[in-house]
Formats: C-alpha cells, structure tokens, sequence
C-alpha cells in the first residue's frame, strides 16, 4: 500500500509505502507521480520514498526496471531519497538502479535527515 502527498509544495514529493507493495501498487505510483506531477512542473521535484514500515515488496530486477522506467530520464525528475528501510538486497537493487537510469538517490534514516540533505542540494529550500 502507498500514499503519496507534497511534503514541500511543489518541490518535495513524499510516498509513504506500509506493509506489502505490490508490483501494481509500485507501477501505479510511478505512473501517477510522472502523469500528476513531473509531466506539470517546470521546475525539479525530489521524491522521499519513505520505506519505514514496509515490509514485502517486488525483489525482481526485470519488475523494478519496469517500474523505475515509467520516470526515468524525466527532466524534472529531482533527488530521490530513501528513508527509514536498511535492506541488503534493496541497497543493492538501488545501486544497480541508479547507475541504469543515471539517477540521483541516497538513503537516510529519517525524515528529518532527508530533508536536510535536500536542502544543501537544492537552494529552493532555504
């Protein structure tokens, strides 16, 4: 399951993910984030995946690859940060993602520290 709501208006997107995320629920995600709200800004919006309270998601790289490709390349696609959730086999997956798509993402154990990296990476934030 997932919601996805402006932590920052119009420049930080969160999605919260809880319990099982499905490959539906992941595509369907990405698709409304690319289609809502990357196809509509003209400036960058950094995501903060928030992971904490998740506990089954789709470990197959050819599903994620799928998925990740929806937002891939966008030109207003930010930093995407991962919060709250250390797996080995997602760390890894991510590595792997970022370096296909050229995307800029990093973990960090919470909220708090999510935003302070974005703001020393985007001057919006200030």
């Amino acid at each position: 399951m997932y919601h996805l709501e402006w932590k920052i208006p119009e420049i930080v997107l969160h999605i919260k993910y809880w319990d099982i995320l499905s490959l539906s629920d992941l595509m369907a995600a990405m698709t409304i984030l690319k289609e809502d709200y990357l196809d509509h800004s003209a400036e960058p919006i950094h995501l903060i995946l928030d992971l904490s309270e998740l506990k089954v998601f789709p470990k197959r790289m050819p599903d994620l690859h799928k998925a990740m490709g929806i937002i891939a390349g966008h030109s207003n696609m930010g930093w995407v940060i991962i919060v709250g959730f250390l797996n080995p086999v997602l760390n890894f997956i991510a590595s792997l993602l970022t370096q296909i798509y050229n995307v800029h993402l990093t973990s960090e154990p919470d909220m708090e520290r999510a935003l302070a990296t974005l703001r020393r990476i985007d001057t919006r934030l200030l």
